[in-house]
């Protein structure tokens, strides 16, 4: 697929990962890393977090605090 190749993201994830979008009218998670955004189609994740035990530890408290981002 070249870069400026214009299709849709259900065909994108098709050609590219061979999965198939279920609720095409599904709303996009907007991605941005850096200068680059990224649309995800929201079937295809998962929600994630750390467990309470692992989180009220000393040394991830600390982890967390430095990586939370802020709305600022």
């Amino acid at each position: 697929m070249q870069h400026d190749e214009e299709i849709s993201v259900a065909d994108y994830f098709f050609k590219c990962y061979k999965k198939r979008i279920t609720m095409p009218k599904q709303p996009l998670f907007l991605i941005k890393v850096a200068e680059n955004s990224h649309h995800l189609p929201t079937e295809f994740c998962l929600l994630d977090g750390v467990p309470d035990s692992v989180r009220k530890s000393a040394g991830m408290r600390e982890a967390l605090m430095q990586t939370r981002v802020r709305p600022d």
